[in-house]
């Protein structure tokens, strides 16, 4: 009899709880369906400006509040600026900037869901420094680490970057899955910021990895200044590093790049092998062809395949040369 009593309640108890879970299903459902369209009409409002239609920047803003009311602003400009470039992205920011939308997205970056906080750090990126500098600067210490490294890419794109030693210090002390992206972050410090690159790259105490992901920022933008310093490295005892260096000198042919190439593929590391004949091909080093064709009966299959991959690059190279 207990036993029945017990089922019976049970049984109660989940059809109860079904039928709650359904009634909040129904009664969210509408809910949801209005919330989107009002999401539509703020997007609609936005995309206004990118059609040069007429809206004044009172209407404007009045999309841009509703936007940021549904936590949909962030997202919504992302969209827009993942879209449009040159004088097309320059006036949708400054239109929006009138219409205080950089204002909106630096309350929802110190208040919010980590994700909404995120989205907010990005989409800053986009906009003027000004304000922005010092809420993108509160945010290097969120409690979230998706926000912190938004944070600090976006103060890095705005010009108004962290310290190197705050980057490398998070890179350092990231967990597994975020250390790829604490490394981005140091590659695009390095591509924007080569002088100090060009400093930590030097350090004896500077782990592998980040001086790795140093080399290949400033290959971004291979200045005279960065050129010298990775020669000065390129025999480094790392193989990692030298087969980093090898890949961004090869992309100013000449003389030292050349010899560094022709050094590269008689390495005893196969990962430095594997660099220098994909830039022998990139380069189309004509006199690296006997090492090359040495290099495809190499023990390891992936400098194999670099190998026939340049001398198929060059076999074409000389083929137009003749057509010519």
């Amino acid at each position: 009899m207990n036993l029945l009593s017990f089922l019976w309640t049970l049984s109660v108890s989940l059809a109860s709880v079904s039928f709650f879970g359904l009634a909040m299903i129904l009664i969210a459902r509408p809910f949801g369906a209005w919330r989107d369209r009002r999401i539509a009409r703020a997007r609609a409002g936005i995309l206004q400006v990118l059609m040069k239609s007429s809206i004044s920047t009172r209407v404007l803003r009045r999309s841009v509040r509703r936007a940021a009311r549904l936590d949909a602003l962030a997202p919504l400009v992302l969209e827009v600026l993942g879209l449009v470039r040159g004088e097309t992205r320059k006036d949708f920011v400054e239109d929006l900037t009138r219409a205080g939308t950089a204002e909106a997205l630096r309350r929802r970056l110190q208040d919010g869901k980590p994700q909404d906080r995120q989205c907010a750090a990005e989409a800053l990126a986009a906009f003027a420094p000004g304000e922005s500098e010092a809420a993108l600067q509160q945010a290097w210490w969120d409690s979230h680490p998706d926000v912190r490294f938004a944070a600090m890419r976006a103060s890095i794109l705005i010009g108004a970057p962290p310290a190197f030693s705050d980057i490398l210090a998070i890179a350092g002390n990231a967990a597994p899955r975020n250390r790829a992206r604490a490394l981005a972050l140091t590659k695009l410090m390095a591509e924007k910021f080569p002088r100090n690159g060009r400093h930590i790259l030097v350090l004896a105490d500077t782990p592998i990895a980040t001086r790795v992901a140093i080399i290949e920022g400033l290959a971004a933008n291979l200045d005279q200044g960065a050129f010298d310093a990775l020669i000065a490295i390129a025999d480094d005892a790392a193989p990692q590093v030298r087969a980093a260096c090898i890949a961004a000198i090869a992309q100013r042919p000449g003389v030292a790049s050349d010899e560094l190439v022709m050094r590269g593929l008689g390495d005893a590391d196969w990962t430095v092998r594997a660099s220098a004949a994909l830039a022998a091909g990139r380069v189309r080093l004509a006199r690296a062809e006997p090492e090359l064709r040495a290099l495809r009966h190499d023990e390891h299959w992936w400098v194999r395949l670099r190998a026939s991959e340049a001398l198929l690059v060059l076999e074409s190279a000389d083929r137009d040369t003749v057509a010519a």
